[in-house]
């Protein structure tokens, strides 16, 4: 049996996910964005905030680990519980971005 694809379009993302039985514990997501907007510059900024804040990964990791394991089965609780940490997150990066001049690099992804 080959991969199995499936997804979502929203009016910000496409989100593709593919799963293929010869790796049946990894799923691949695949977001796609427009170049230019918030939903394309805020992972981006995010990335690059933590890549200079290397101090603030611990807690995520942290948050990441507490909430599966609280949310093991329910993904859309579990990613509703991050929230409250990426606002936060992103708050302090929009402010480091002002202060440093932070401009989008393409993905590296």
């Amino acid at each position: 049996m080959g991969p199995i694809v499936s997804g979502a379009m929203s009016r910000r993302v496409i989100r593709i996910e593919a799963y293929d039985a010869a790796w049946p514990d990894r799923f691949t997501h695949i977001h796609v964005r427009k170049l230019g907007s918030f939903s394309q510059q805020f992972p981006l900024l995010l990335r690059d905030y933590l890549r200079a804040h290397p101090a603030e990964l611990a807690p995520y990791e942290d948050l990441k680990r507490e909430l599966a394991a609280r949310h093991p089965h329910d993904g859309a609780d579990y990613t509703e519980a991050k929230i409250p940490w990426f606002w936060q997150t992103i708050r302090r990066a929009d402010t480091w971005s002002q202060q440093t001049g932070w401009e989008p690099i393409p993905s590296d992804a």
